[in-house]
C-alpha cells in the first residue's frame, strides 16, 4: 500500500492498545538476517585494537579533549571506530552466542553499516573501505589518488548506511523509524569515541544521498533484493589543525572518486525476504535531494558535568548496555538526575551535539520514580525553547512549576504531582521497565511543522532523538545505572496523557533510566580474545 507523505508514514505506523503497526506477526528464524556484511573477495586492512584506553575521565564524554593529533594516521581511524562502532562483549545463553556493540540498535538488529573515505595516509593512496567490526577490519572497495596527490591527512569521513532489511525482519512498517534512531545512536557514538582523542565529528550537510551513492560505491554494487543499503549521512572527521585553519587543504570527499572501480562482492544476509514497500517508499520520500540547511548557533552552557566516582571514559563506554529489567527500588540522587539533564542540554562545544545536525532539539516529558530529593511526577525539561508553545498545547491542568535545587539555566517544570509509574509503563506497551527505573522520560517534537517543507528532516528529527539516547545512555552508565531505549509504545497515548491538542506535536522515542538486574545464566565473554595479537598503542 502507498503512503502518500512522511506524515502519513508516521500516523500509519503508530502503535495503540489492541492494535500494533503492521509487523510479520512472528519471526522467521530461518531468514535471519546475517549480522555481518562482508564483501568477499576484497582486500582487507588488519587494524590495531588499542593496547591502553585513553585516560581522560567521563568529563570527556561531554567536552572534546583539548589536545590531538598533528596530522591523522591510520590507527586513529581504528580507534574511533572502535570504541564507536566495534565490538563490546559476546554474551552467551545454552549453544547460542551472539555480540554486543559499542552502539546500541533495536533488536540487537545493526542496521547501521559505516564507510570510510580515507585520504592517502601513512604513505598509502586514498582508499575507500567498509568497517567490518566482528574482526575489526576495513575492507578496501576502491582505490583514490595516490599519496603524492597532496597531503589529506587532516581529515577523513565516516558515511553511515542503514541496511532496512534488518530491522523490518523483525519489525515490519515500524522499522524505519528504529533505522533512524539507531542512526543517531551510531553518530553520537563516532563523537564521543573521537573526541576522546581531540578528534572534531561534524555533520556534513552538502552531500546528497546521490552523490553518498557514488562515493560509497552503493548505487552499482549488486546488493541481493531487498537487501540494499542506503546512505544516512556523512560524518567530518577532522584534527584540531583543521578546525583551526577553517578549511581543510582539500575535499575530504575527493579522497577516492565518484565512479572509481570497485572491489569485493556483498554477502546476502538473509535466505527469503518478506516485502515491506512501505518502509522503501518512506525512505525515497525523505531523501536528501539538495544540499542540507546550516545547523541553527547552539547557546553557550558552561559546565561540564561528572559523575561520581570520575570513571574513564573509554570504561564507560565499553561497559553500556541496555537494561532489560529493573530492579523497581533502587533510587538516584537528584545531583545527579540533574547533572544528566545537563549533559542532554545542546550547547556550543558539548558531545555530541557538537555534530551540528541541523534541528530544534526535542522536549522531553520525564516520569519520575526514584529521584531522592525530588516528588514523585510528571516534569518537562524544555529545550525546544517553545515553553509557551508547550503550556498552550498541554493539559491546561498541569503546575508548571519551577523544581527547587534544579540548576538555573534548566527549565525543568513539575507538571503533576504523584505515582504515575503504572501510566508511564502503559504508554511503553505495558512494558514494566518504563515504571520500575528512577525515571522515563517521551521525547516530543515538531514533527508535521518540520517536515512540511523539507521531508528529509523527518530523519533528522529521529537522529536527534537517538543522538539524546546515547547521552543517556553514556550518563547513566557513568553513575553504576542503566539505559534503555523504548520504541514500542503506544503514540497517541503519550500525547493523550500529556493533553497535547497540536497534531504537529509527536512522539518520537521513549528511555528508561535504572539500576539493571543481571541475568546470571548469560555467559559474557570479551570482544576481540582472537585479535590480541593485534593491539598498540597510539602515539
Amino acid at each position: 500500500m502507498e503512503i502518500s507523505g512522511i506524515s502519513d508514514y508516521h500516523e500509519r505506523t503508530k502503535h495503540r492498545p489492541g492494535r500494533y503497526a503492521v509487523g510479520p506477526g512472528g519471526l522467521d528464524w530461518r531468514s535471519e538476517p546475517d549480522p555481518r556484511r562482508v564483501y568477499a573477495e576484497a582486500p582487507r586492512i588488519e587494524l590495531p585494537l588499542l593496547a591502553r584506553d585513553p585516560a581522560a575521565g567521563s568529563g570527556a564524554l561531554c567536552k572534546r579533549e583539548e589536545r590531538g593529533p598533528e596530522s591523522l594516521t591510520i590507527d586513529h581511524a581504528a580507534a574511533v571506530v572502535e570504541l564507536s562502532l566495534g565490538l563490546s562483549a559476546w554474551k552467551g545463553y545454552g549453544g547460542t552466542r551472539w555480540a554486543l556493540r559499542m552502539n546500541p540498535s533495536s533488536g540487537n538488529l545493526h542496521p547501521v553499516e559505516a564507510y570510510l573515505l580515507l585520504p592517502p595516509l601513512d604513505g598509502e593512496p586514498g582508499r575507500l573501505c567498509h568497517y567490518e567490526p566482528f574482526d575489526h577490519v576495513l575492507e578496501v572497495r576502491a582505490l583514490g589518488p595516490g599519496a603524492e596527490a597532496g597531503d589529506g591527512a587532516g581529515a577523513f569521513v565516516v558515511v553511515l548506511t542503514s541496511i532496512w532489511w534488518r530491522e523490518c525482519w523483525k519489525y515490519g512498517e515500524r522499522a524505519f523509524r528504529y533505522c533512524l534512531l539507531d542512526a543517531g545512536h551510531a553518530a553520537a557514538a563516532v563523537s564521543v569515541a573521537a573526541g576522546l582523542f581531540g578528534l572534531r565529528v561534524r555533520y556534513m550537510t552538502e552531500p546528497t544521498d546521490n552523490e553518498l551513492r557514488a562515493l560509497t560505491g552503493l548505487d552499482r554494487t549488486a546488493f541481493a533484493p531487498f537487501e540494499d543499503e542506503d546512505p544516512v549521512m556523512a560524518l567530518l572527521v577532522e584534527g584540531p589543525h583543521g578546525e583551526a585553519a577553517g578549511s581543510l587543504p582539500r575535499d575530504p570527499l575527493a579522497a577516492v572518486p565518484a565512479g572509481s572501480e570497485l572491489m569485493g562482492a556483498p554477502n546476502r544476509l538473509s535466505a527469503e525476504h518478506d516485502d515491506w514497500s512501505v518502509v522503501y517508499e518512506a525512505a525515497r520520500i525523505t531523501e536528501k535531494r539538495r544540499s542540507g540547511p546550516a545547523p541553527p548557533p547552539l547557546p553557550w552552557r558552561g559546565g561540564v558535568p561528572q559523575p561520581s566516582p570520575d570513571l574513564p571514559a573509554a570504561s564507560v563506554i565499553r561497559r553500556r548496555r541496555s537494561g532489560r529489567d529493573y530492579d523497581g527500588r533502587t533510587a538516584m540522587t537528584s545531583g545527579d538526575f540533574f547533572a544528566i539533564l545537563e549533559s542532554l542540554m545542546p550547547a556550543a562545544g558539548r558531545l555530541p551535539y557538537e555534530l551540528s545536525i541541523p534541528v530544534r532539539p526535542s522536549d522531553l516529558f520525564i516520569f519520575v520514580h526514584r529521584v531522592e530529593g525530588l516528588e514523585k511526577g510528571l516534569y518537562v525539561l524544555v529545550r525546544s525553547g517553545e515553553g509557551g508553545r508547550l503550556r498552550g498545547a498541554t493539559d491546561p491542568r498541569f503546575l508548571w512549576r519551577a523544581v527547587e535545587g534544579a540548576p538555573q539555566d534548566l527549565e525543568l517544570r513539575l507538571l503533576r504531582r504523584g505515582d504515575l509509574s503504572r501510566l508511564a509503563a502503559l504508554c511503553a506497551c505495558g512494558q514494566a521497565i518504563a515504571a520500575d527505573g528512577a525515571f522515563s522520560l517521551a521525547m516530543v517534537t515538531d514533527l508535521s511543522g518540520a517536515v512540511e517543507a523539507d521531508a528529509h528532516a523527518y530523519r533528522r528529527l529521529h537522529w536527534e532523538a537517538g543522538l539524546t539516547g546515547q547521552v543517556l545512555y553514556l550518563q547513566a552508565t557513568a553513575r553504576g545505572l542503566s539505559g534503555t531505549g523504548i520504541g514500542c509504545f503506544f503514540d497517541d497515548l503519550v500525547r493523550e496523557l500529556l493533553g497535547i491538542d497540536d497534531d504537529s506535536l509527536q512522539c518520537v522515542y521513549l528511555f528508561a533510566v535504572g539500576k539493571a538486574v543481571g541475568d546470571e545464566r548469560l555467559s559474557t565473554a570479551p570482544p576481540y580474545a582472537h585479535l590480541a595479537g593485534r593491539r598498540r598503542s597510539l602515539p
